[in-house]
């Protein structure tokens, strides 16, 4: 991979943000912190930062004079091939830090539901729909995050969880 395609690949990205605005309003969640999105393509996918006010103008600064940027603000996800937005544990942290408050693709485990789910483990949630293609996010009692799952046969799948680094160094 060439150092130009590792790089930040734009100043304000439109297509980054419309991607992630389309996700975060089918979760039914703000993320004020963003004013403005950086892509950087890798391969076959746009990977998506957010960044704030203050720190676009530094990169905005640091572009002008032709250095390179690998990196600004919180990476948000990527953008696959095909078009699909996949939110970064990052973005979950975010999230759940600004107060996302449960509802149909929030959803709050217990302790020992908690438990399960970090260590990659289905967890069977009453009253969860059955099957959705949605992604949850997924948050303990404190409001902490844990993970984005997917709902199959009435229990959380996980997808990506903060479990998920520990369970690859075994």
């Amino acid at each position: 991979m060439s150092d130009e395609e590792k790089e930040l690949s734009s100043l304000s990205c439109e297509e980054g943000r419309v991607s992630l605005e389309k996700f975060l309003r089918e979760m039914n969640v703000k993320l004020p912190r963003c004013s403005d999105f950086f892509c950087r393509r890798s391969g076959r996918k746009l990977w998506v930062y957010c960044i704030e006010d203050e720190l676009k103008e530094i990169v905005a600064h640091l572009i002008v004079e032709r250095e390179r940027i690998y990196h600004a603000g919180f990476l948000a996800g990527y953008i696959e091939e095909g078009g699909r937005f996949v939110p970064s544990l990052e973005l979950g942290w975010e999230l759940a830090t600004r107060g996302a408050v449960p509802g149909e693709l929030i959803v709050m485990l217990n302790e020992a539901e908690e438990k399960e789910f970090i260590f990659g483990r289905s967890v069977p949630v009453p009253g969860l729909p059955r099957n959705r293609k949605d992604l949850l996010l997924v948050l303990n009692k404190r409001g902490e995050f844990l993970g984005w799952g997917k709902a199959l046969r009435g229990s959380i799948f996980p997808v990506a969880d903060i479990g998920s680094y520990i369970r690859s160094k075994d």
